[in-house]
């Protein structure tokens, strides 16, 4: 991801984990969005189980955070897995 390995700490991922549950909506889009840009380092199942809740979350720009966070980390575990003589 954009952020990438760097920044998934257990402390940072933990953190980020907690923000997905927050009461406040822009507080669990901004959270989502990171999960996204942090990439495949970041699909523990805890926060995998979170983005799930989300992705039927009553806010709208929640959801779409969710649904983008989710095709980012399969996408990226794609390129990751993909043999390079593929495309």
């Amino acid at each position: 991801g954009a952020v990438g390995v760097a920044a998934a700490t257990p402390e940072f991922l933990a953190r980020l984990a907690t923000l997905l549950e927050d009461p406040r909506e822009e507080v669990r889009a901004a959270a989502t969005w990171a999960v996204g840009a942090v990439g495949p380092a970041a699909a523990t199942p805890e926060i995998l189980a979170r983005l799930a809740t989300l992705l039927q979350d009553p806010e709208g720009e929640v959801q779409r955070a969710a649904a983008w966070a989710v095709k980012n980390l399969q996408a990226q575990r794609v390129q990751i897995f993909r043999r390079p003589d593929r495309h």
